[in-house]
C-alpha cells in the first residue's frame, strides 16, 4: 500500500508540475511590441513581431516557424456587453513570392480566468495572409485572448507576425 501511494503522489505532483510550468502563450516571441489604442467606446489592442527568420521545421512546421504573440482584450465591468474580434496576419519581408501560413486562436475567459471556449482560425497564401475574423460577444468582467504563430517558405526571407483584438462596449 505504501509503494502505491508514493507513486500516486509522485504522479500527482509530476502533473501539478507539468500545469504550473505550462502557459496558453508558449510560444510568443519575447520581442513583440505591444500596443493599445483607444477610441469612443473601442480599445485595439495587439502586438506585432520583429521580422525573423523563424526555425525550420520547430514544432514540425513545413517550413520557418515563426514564434508569435498575445493580444488580450478585457470587457469593462460598467458595459452591458462587449463585441471582440479577434485578428491576425503575417507577412514577409521581401515580396518574393513565398508561400506564408498562419494560425491563430480566440479564447475567451471568465471574469475568474477560467476557460469558456475556443475558435481557430488558418490562412495559406503568398507573401501575407490574414484569417477571417473571429467575432465574440462576451459578458462584463470577461476577456478574450489572440495568439498567433506562423511558418514562411525555406527561403532566404524573413516574416512578422500581427495579433490584435478590437473591442467594442455595448451599452
Amino acid at each position: 500500500m505504501r509503494k502505491f501511494l508514493t507513486a500516486v503522489l509522485s504522479v500527482l505532483a509530476t502533473v501539478t508540475l507539468l500545469t504550473a510550468g505550462s502557459s496558453p502563450a508558449a510560444a510568443d516571441d519575447a520581442g513583440a511590441a505591444q500596443w493599445h489604442y483607444f477610441g469612443q467606446n473601442t480599445e485595439t489592442i495587439g502586438c506585432t513581431t520583429p521580422y525573423r527568420t523563424g526555425v525550420l521545421g520547430q514544432y514540425g512546421a513545413w517550413g520557418y516557424f515563426i514564434d508569435g504573440c498575445t493580444a488580450r482584450g478585457y470587457c469593462p465591468t460598467w458595459t452591458r456587453s462587449c463585441r471582440m474580434t479577434g485578428e491576425g496576419w503575417i507577412g514577409t519581408y521581401n515580396s518574393l513570392g513565398h508561400q506564408v501560413t498562419l494560425n491563430s486562436r480566440l479564447t475567451r475567459r471568465a471574469a475568474n480566468g477560467a476557460v469558456l471556449g475556443w475558435q481557430d482560425m488558418s490562412c495559406i497564401s503568398v507573401n501575407y495572409c490574414t484569417p477571417t475574423p473571429i467575432v465574440v460577444y462576451i459578458a462584463p468582467g470577461q476577456s478574450v485572448s489572440e495568439q498567433c504563430n506562423g511558418v514562411r517558405a525555406n527561403a532566404v526571407n524573413t516574416a512578422s507576425v500581427r495579433c490584435h483584438v478590437y473591442l467594442e462596449e455595448l451599452y
